[in-house]
């Protein structure tokens, strides 16, 4: 009984070691809870693993009569556990996990199928299931955390709000329940040809087809950032067109009063010959009212944001919103230019665009960004909406969107916040639509 007990929890331990390392790897940025309290989940998690294989390997006739039942329910509790564990995109959770659970079941098959082969050169049983399983993982391990590392994490942060992920998750369901009610029964009376091709078909079959779906994933996300960068240029060639009309407007308003200039002389110079001095007085405060130049909107020093703010601070002081801005971003900002105009472009558009589907109200567009010691940014931006949100994970969507999808605008501002190490937050009370972005420096 003490080596059956000693091999339960060997066996249990390595399972559950070799789906936290995966299932963390794909989700570390997602994690609910403290250290503290995740290991001390995990420590309940391995319990109730050693307790399922004691129950399911025990001699205890009841047992035997529902281990399918038992190894059912704790595959659900284990699937429940990790969706607790992690918050974030409910569904791309699903997704990760049942990819991990694949995993799992094809070393599970590749160990019962190398027993077969290998019983021979074992004493005793048990102890070949662990060496066997231990070699398989320790063989494995190293591939899957690649695949879920380089190309799965990268893929779920550019693709977090995408509405695809609802379905999607069902694809790596489909293979766990064909795997456990086709295959694997199946694994006792196959043949030693069957003992070798089964796992290497079964095995890059199951992964060719997440790979093709994860780099059809990350080209539909670079589409979408090609996308946005084009739609930023369009922006910036529109605000440089605006800068190009103004400087012709003052250019040509400095010929007009140049040409005048002289009228202007001759008459302060006949007010002054009859000593007409207090109509001079006015003259000159008419004149220089009506030659001064309105000076360009300064919002603060970086270029990038000053340009990107002042053009929706006219677009919607145009549109008769009110509108209260104030920033604190150097020229020399640890974020970069172009994820500074992704940002800024984004939520400020996003917010204009709100505030005009309003057919009444109060209409009005907040915003605020301060860079504190060089390292870190907080980005707040406020505005007045008519409602017809729709909540999207922890996100909304506006009910204009016939997709369901969130908007590129904020997927862009939330794979560049995951880039700084940073959260995006947003918030629908009260009539009024808030986001608050936090960015820190990379070390």
């Amino acid at each position: 009984m003490a080596e059956q007990i000693i091999y339960c929890i060997v066996i249990s331990a390595i399972q559950i070691v070799a789906l936290s390392i995966l299932v963390f790897t794909a989700l570390s940025s997602e994690l609910r809870f403290s250290k503290t309290i995740n290991g001390l989940l995990m420590l309940l998690l391995e319990a109730v693993a050693v307790s399922v294989y004691l129950m399911v390997f025990s001699d205890v006739p009841i047992f035997k009569e529902l281990s399918f039942l038992i190894s059912v329910v704790f595959n659900v509790f284990t699937i429940f556990f990790f969706l607790i564990y992690f918050r974030g995109n409910f569904y791309q959770n699903l997704f990760v996990i049942f990819i991990v659970k694949n995993y799992l079941d094809i070393v599970s098959m590749c160990v019962a199928d190398l027993k077969k082969i290998c019983i021979v050169f074992f004493a005793n049983p048990l102890w070949g299931d662990v060496v066997i399983l231990v070699g398989m993982t320790v063989i494995s391990l190293p591939f899957a955390y690649l695949f879920m590392a380089k190309l799965l994490r990268r893929v779920i942060v550019e693709t977090k709000a995408m509405s695809f992920w609802r379905f999607i998750w069902t694809i790596p369901l489909c293979f766990f329940l064909l795997f456990r009610f086709s295959v694997y029964p199946q694994i006792e009376q196959q043949s030693f040809i069957n003992i070798i091709f089964v796992p290497i078909i079964w095995t890059v079959g199951t992964f060719y087809v997440y790979y093709i779906i994860l780099r059809v994933f990350s080209e539909m996300s670079k589409n979408i950032a090609l996308e946005e960068q084009v739609r930023l240029m369009d922006l910036q060639i529109e605000m440089r067109q605006l800068q190009y009309k103004k400087l012709q407007e003052h250019w040509e308003e400095i010929r007009r009063i140049r040409h005048d200039m002289r009228h202007h002389f001759r008459v302060v110079q006949d007010l002054a010959g009859d000593k007409r001095f207090g109509e001079i007085e006015t003259y000159m405060a008419g004149l220089m009212e009506d030659i001064a130049f309105k000076p360009n909107v300064y919002l603060c020093e970086n270029t990038a944001v000053n340009a990107l703010a002042g053009y929706y601070k006219k677009k919607a002081e145009d549109a008769g919103i009110a509108v209260d801005f104030k920033f604190d971003v150097p020229e020399d900002c640890f974020v970069s230019v172009g994820d500074l105009s992704v940002i800024f472009g984004n939520l400020l558009e996003n917010a204009l665009e709100a505030c005009e589907r309003q057919d009444g109200g109060e209409t009005f567009i907040k915003a605020s960004a301060i860079s504190s010691y060089g390292s870190r940014m907080v980005i707040s931006v406020k505005n007045s909406f008519a409602g017809g949100l729709m909540p999207l994970q922890d996100t909304f969507v506006s009910s204009k969107r016939q997709d369901g999808e969130a908007g590129v605008g904020i997927v862009s501002v939330r794979a560049i916040a995951q880039k700084y190490m940073g959260t995006v937050k947003i918030d629908a009370t009260g009539g009024c639509f808030s986001v608050y972005v936090m960015l820190h420096k990379k070390s």
